[in-house]
């Protein structure tokens, strides 16, 4: 069986005002705050060993809080930060419309397919590297989609600082939240 625990950061201002942030570098409100301490006790007494986060400030700020309860040793990948949204940061999602349908070339956009070879390159080189431990990964929702589609061929979104359990059994993947 294989494993690892996932989790979005806690809510921003541009989360709150529904915009693309990319890898705009922002930092927790204070709901985002107070969701990460929420998240806390559904990740004790899970075995966790180790944390993988992105290098963005509202992960790393995540990040922080969780750990201040768990006291595990932390490592920055930057293969786990956000979309690029390019020209389109900043905007309104509603305004914007689907980012897919969008330019990517001409508006700097990374193609969805760039980010869930990089974000699942990282976490299945991590499961090899540490086969032993369970991994808390703290990223965007932009990865969890990736990830959640390529592991357990599913588009989904997730919600801000909500914890999922990702498990292959029988070679097939799924993935929880856990509360």
């Amino acid at each position: 069986m294989e494993e690892f625990f996932f989790i979005r950061h806690g809510e921003t201002d541009w989360n709150r005002e529904g915009r693309w942030q990319g890898t705009i570098d922002t930092d927790l409100n204070e709901t985002g705050r107070t969701q990460a301490q929420a998240a806390v006790p559904a990740l004790l007494d899970r075995g966790i060993s180790r944390i993988i986060t992105s290098p963005l400030k509202r992960c790393l700020q995540t990040t922080e809080i969780i750990n201040y309860a768990l006291m595990l040793p932390v490592h920055q990948d930057k293969d786990l930060r956000e979309r690029t949204f390019g020209r389109l940061n900043g905007g309104k999602v509603g305004e914007i419309g689907d980012i897919e349908q969008q330019d990517h070339e001409a508006n700097g956009i990374e193609y969805f397919s760039t980010v869930v070879r990089r974000a699942t390159r990282t976490i299945e080189s991590s499961l090899v590297r540490y086969p032993d431990q369970r991994i808390l990964f703290v990223s965007h929702g932009g990865v969890f989609r990736a990830i959640h589609s390529h592991f357990c061929g599913e588009d989904m979104k997730s919600a801000n600082a909500v914890p999922y359990h990702f498990v292959r059994e029988n070679g097939i993947w799924t993935a929880q939240a856990v509360a």
